[in-house]
This record gives C-alpha cells, sequence and structure tokens, in this order.
C-alpha cells in the first residue's frame, strides 16, 4: 500500500513538473493567444493583436507582429518584436524588475484623413503636385486653443514601481493623408531609457533621421515623477538638451498646413534649445534655430512664394498649463530683424511688445501680391523702423505703436520715386466688434503734420 502510494506521489509530481514545464508552450498556442488579446481588448480603446509570441520560465519573453489600431484617437502603432529579457520565473518572483526590454522596429503613424499631401519639393511653383494651387485646409487653430488642449491633457496617471532598461531601435514616424499617402516625419529613431522606479529621474538618450534628406536631431535628458500614488502630466519634472542638425522642414510644413491651413514649404534648420521644468510650475525653454533657404508657398500668400536665404532665432519662454510667458524673441533675417516679449494666457488675454526694422524693399520683392503691389511698382529702398504694444482680451484689442518711415526709394512704370525725408505716425487706440477707436493718432514730416482722434 505504502508503496503503491509513493508511486502515485511520484507519478503526480512529475506530471505536474511535465505541466508546468509545458506550460509556456500551451499559452503560447494561437487558441490561448487569442483568448487573451480578447480578454484585453475589452479593456483598452483601440484594438491590439500579435502574430505570435513565445513565454519561458527562463529564456525570456518575445512577441512577434504587434500591432495597435485607435482609429478614434487617429493613430497606428506597429512592431516588429518586442523582448524582455527575464522569463516568466524571473517575473514572478519580482515583476518589478522586468530586466531589458527591447523594441525594435516600431512605426507610428498619425492619421490626418481627408488631408491632402502637399510635396515641399514643389513650393517653388507654389502648387500641389496635381498642379492645383495650395489651398488652406482644415481649420485655423488659434493659440487659446493650443493651451485649452494642452491643459486638458494633464490626466492623472501613476508610474508603475518598475526598474528596468528600455530599448527602442529602428523606428519610425509618419502622418497618414487621403488616399494612403504617408510622408515619414523621422526614420531611424533609437531610444535608450533607463527606469528606477517613482521618484528617481528617469534617464533617456534620442537620436532620429529626418524623413527627407540626411538631417538628424539628438537629445539627451531626464525626466522626474513625483512618487505619489497618483500625479498628472503637469507635474512631471523635465532637464533635457535638443539638437536639430540640417532638419528638412518640407514633411513638417506640409503637417502643419494640413492640419491649419497655414502656408507649405521647404527648407533646412539647424538649432539647439534647453528645456528645464514642469507645466505646474513652468517649463522654461531656451534656445536658437536657424534656418537656411526657407521658401513658403500657399494660397495666403495669393501666390507669392517668399524666400529666405538665412534667418536666426533666439528664444527665452516660460510655459504652464495657463501661460506661455515670452520672456525674448530675437529675429534676425533680410526681410526684418528686431526682438518681441510678452504673454498669451488661455483665457483669451495677451500682450505683447515687439521693436523691429522692415527692409521695405525686401518686402515687396518677396510678397507682391500679398501686399498689392500695383504692377509696373518696384521699392528699391526704405527702412520701417516699428516699435509697438498690443494687448487684449474677449472683447477687445489695444494698440500704442510708432512708426518711423525713412529712405524710401521705388520705381513706378519709367518714373522714379524717391522719399528722402522722414515721415513718423504714432497711434494709439483700440478696436472690437463695434470698430476701431484712435485715442491719439500723430503724423510728423516735413511737409505734413497733424493729430487726431476718434
Amino acid at each position: 500500500m505504502k508503496k503503491r502510494f509513493f508511486l502515485f506521489v511520484v507519478l503526480g509530481l512529475t506530471i505536474l513538473v511535465v505541466v508546468l514545464a509545458g506550460l509556456p508552450t500551451i499559452v503560447s498556442t494561437g487558441t490561448v493567444k487569442g483568448l487573451a488579446i480578447q480578454a484585453i481588448n475589452k479593456r483598452i480603446p483601440g484594438r491590439l493583436s500579435i502574430a505570435q509570441w513565445s513565454l519561458h520560465w527562463f529564456g525570456g519573453i518575445q512577441c512577434e507582429g504587434l500591432g495597435y489600431e485607435d482609429k478614434d484617437g487617429g493613430f497606428s502603432v506597429q512592431v516588429d518584436q518586442i523582448t524582455l529579457s527575464k522569463g516568466l520565473m524571473a517575473l514572478m518572483s519580482n515583476y518589478r524588475k522586468p530586466g531589458r526590454i527591447e523594441i525594435l522596429n516600431p512605426h507610428v503613424l498619425v492619421e490626418l484623413p481627408g488631408k491632402e499631401k502637399f510635396d515641399g519639393g514643389t513650393a517653388s511653383d507654389g502648387k500641389l503636385p496635381s498642379g492645383k494651387a495650395i489651398s488652406p485646409v482644415g481649420r485655423n487653430v488659434s493659440s487659446g486653443d493650443l493651451n485649452e488642449s494642452f491643459r486638458k491633457k494633464a490626466v492623472p496617471f501613476a508610474l508603475p514601481p518598475i526598474v528596468a532598461d528600455l530599448t527602442v531601435t529602428d523606428g519610425v514616424i509618419g502622418v497618414g493623408y487621403a488616399e494612403n499617402s504617408e510622408e515619414v516625419i523621422a526614420k531611424e529613431l533609437t531610444l535608450n531609457v533607463n527606469i528606477d522606479g517613482p521618484g528617481k529621474p528617469l534617464l533617456y538618450r534620442l537620436l532620429a533621421r529626418a524623413g527627407q534628406g540626411t538631417g538628424r536631431i539628438s537629445g539627451q535628458g531626464s525626466l522626474v515623477i513625483p512618487s505619489e500614488e497618483s500625479v498628472t502630466t503637469n507635474q512631471v519634472r523635465s532637464d533635457a538638451d535638443l539638437t536639430i542638425t540640417d532638419w528638412e522642414i518640407a514633411p513638417v510644413l506640409a503637417v502643419v498646413s494640413a492640419i491649419s491651413g497655414s502656408p507649405a514649404g521647404e527648407g533646412r534648420v539647424n538649432g539647439q534649445f534647453k528645456i528645464q521644468g514642469a507645466l505646474a510650475s513652468g517649463i522654461h525653454v531656451t534656445g536658437e534655430l536657424v534656418g537656411t533657404d526657407v521658401r513658403l508657398a500657399g494660397d495666403g500668400l495669393k501666390g507669392d512664394t517668399p524666400f529666405v536665404k538665412k534667418i536666426i532665432c533666439e528664444i527665452d519662454a516660460i510655459q504652464t498649463d495657463g501661460e506661455l510667458a515670452l520672456n525674448q524673441l530675437v529675429f534676425d533675417s533680410a526681410m526684418a530683424r528686431g526682438a518681441a516679449n510678452g504673454r498669451l494666457s488661455n483665457r483669451g488675454e495677451s500682450r505683447f511688445q515687439t521693436k523691429a526694422d522692415l527692409n521695405l524693399a525686401e518686402i515687396f520683392r518677396q510678397l507682391p501680391n500679398t501686399l498689392n503691389l500695383k504692377p509696373g511698382t518696384k521699392i528699391t529702398n526704405g527702412i520701417i523702423a516699428l516699435k509697438a504694444t498690443v494687448a487684449s482680451d474677449d472683447r477687445t484689442t489695444r494698440f500704442d505703436g510708432n512708426l518711423l518711415l525713412d529712405r524710401l526709394a521705388g520705381i513706378s512704370g519709367k518714373k522714379r520715386l524717391e522719399w528722402n525725408e522722414p515721415l513718423e505716425v504714432y497711434a494709439a487706440g483700440s478696436y472690437g466688434d463695434d470698430g476701431m477707436y484712435l485715442d491719439n493718432f500723430k503724423v510728423q514730416s516735413s511737409f505734413l503734420s497733424g493729430e487726431g482722434q476718434g
């Protein structure tokens, strides 16, 4: 009897060991995998699919052919392979330390249904590949809309208490247009992330190539997520350095044009930025952006295709979840140079000050149709020195500015025109739904002077 009982125990343990040893293989079958994915899809907004997965007690975990599509959210993700270095036994003993997580060939596609793709390479003729003039599509998005949208994204979340090294290799970010065409914004994306648990800096390093040309973007930095049980995205603190090298902007401008109806175009940008802080207390952004060979085109420009050989912008700004404070924006190009500062609130209130010198000859040469310049007329010289303050709320915009026009010259037909005496204009007032009102208006020159209001 004892011998038989012992045999039953040994046989039972043997069967149990065999079942446990083969459990990962059983779970990896298509039937069980399908049931698991079906259960997951009931709990998420989009739809998850996995071609196959391979589970092991000790040899790691691997998923292949992973896809996720969220039609309402307007994006999809395809991943060739995801690998966890630790197996089921290690995860059961300590799931907070999954080891190395490797994501191979992810492809993120943001959908813009109904939008027509613009080929930035044809910006010089101001037309789409079909030969049609570029038309604004979508709706214009105001800065208030953007701020409000950004604020609404401050949703609560909790970082899982895990310690891991995440590696993303050879990623692609694209934008999908009508008729299944795609604009690749970034490719060969590599991301390395070191996660050391809540409350500790999340270190990362990023590198990507431009969708067109040889440009690249690289960055490194850290994110600190508070260790509270539930935090919002506004509380995440960033410390990052970003470098942009010879980035072709045609794909980016095409996307912006499709969304907002702004001009599309082409060109290259180089820049360096530093990003520090959190939205709750303010994200401080400083840096410089240099654009070269920038050309724009679009119906808003009335057929003009302005070209700027080089433009330099320096920025110092602080963004909170309710306000953008522009400490300083300095710009320099052949058409204009100057500086601006001010603030923009998502409550619809704003106040900006600017001081600039405008090169009239270059501006009218680049934008004759936009500025309704009479055919046969050409501005050959002229500088406007502008100094202005503009403040607005939901109902009214107030302005206070001074304009000095000097050394104006041009040609109309065969007649040469010159205006060598300076003309100074000062205006202060407001405009809104009921029209414009001038509190004070003055004009002063060698041949004309006067003032008024009304």
